[in-house]
């Protein structure tokens, strides 16, 4: 074999190899899907926390307690996502623009109120849990919380949730008001219905859909003993403007 019919002969194959590659590459990407939008989030969770006893004995204090919460969280500005399906994954990753889990920076107004009274026992009886120590009055009333950033993603096919980014029971902003939920948002609940939003792929990657807005709801209900219970109910709403690429 020549030398010339060796060079053509490596080309050609040089070149199969190359198309070949490319046409790889071009059916890889088309099993990619991408949207980008502007998200902005908003919602109100209330919980109320109603616990009575009534007393059976002399010695045994009966009390009345009732906590009302009500937190109220609101996008502070936009914030630009990347939806991308890749193949073999059950769900769309949400990111944000940095690549990163999509965050959502938020505030919080937390308004609470409580109250709290029982029966008094007598001395002879000793010490039975029933007394409150002087002190400081209850702090009650509305507060705000900023920055309070919320985490969004999908837990199931097609349903998404969101929850605070701060999981620290001491980032109550109430000292003395009773016990509240913040920061927490109601989660995954075997007492009612877990809060979700639909959010289907297909909607995310149709460009014919210019904004999407989907509603979460959730409730939880727990009985306790004597009427008393805790209850949590929760509404939000997350927007998503399509970013159309510039042609």
């Amino acid at each position: 074999m020549s030398i010339r019919t060796e060079i053509t002969l490596a080309t050609v194959l040089a070149m199969a190899l190359l198309v070949a590659a490319f046409c790889a590459s071009a059916q890889a990407a088309d099993d990619y899907e991408q949207a980008k939008f502007k998200a902005e989030v908003k919602g109100k969770q209330t919980f109320v926390s109603e616990w009575h006893h009534a007393s059976t004995d002399r010695c045994d204090t009966g009390y009345d307690s009732l906590t009302k919460e009500t937190i109220k969280f609101k996008s502070t500005k936009p914030v630009v996502i990347t939806a991308m399906a890749t193949p073999g994954a059950e769900d769309p990753y949400l990111m944000a623009g940095n690549g990163g889990g999509l965050r959502l920076p938020a505030k919080a107004t937390i308004t609470r109120s409580h109250s709290y009274s029982s029966t008094p026992v007598p001395e002879d009886c000793g010490s039975n849990g029933g007394g409150v120590e002087p002190g400081p009055g209850p702090d009650c009333g509305t507060k705000t919380v900023r920055p309070f950033d919320l985490a969004i993603d999908y837990y199931k096919r097609g349903h998404i949730e969101i929850q605070s980014e701060d999981q620290d029971p001491d980032a109550d902003p109430f000292e003395r008001c009773g016990s509240g939920r913040f920061p927490f948002l109601l989660h995954g609940t075997t007492f009612g219905k877990r809060q979700d939003a639909e959010l289907p792929e297909e909607d995310l990657f149709d460009e014919k859909i210019g904004k999407l807005i989907t509603i979460g709801r959730g409730s939880e209900f727990i009985a306790g003993p004597e009427n008393s219970f805790d209850e949590t109910n929760i509404e939000w709403d997350l927007s998503l403007t399509r970013i159309k690429d510039k042609k």
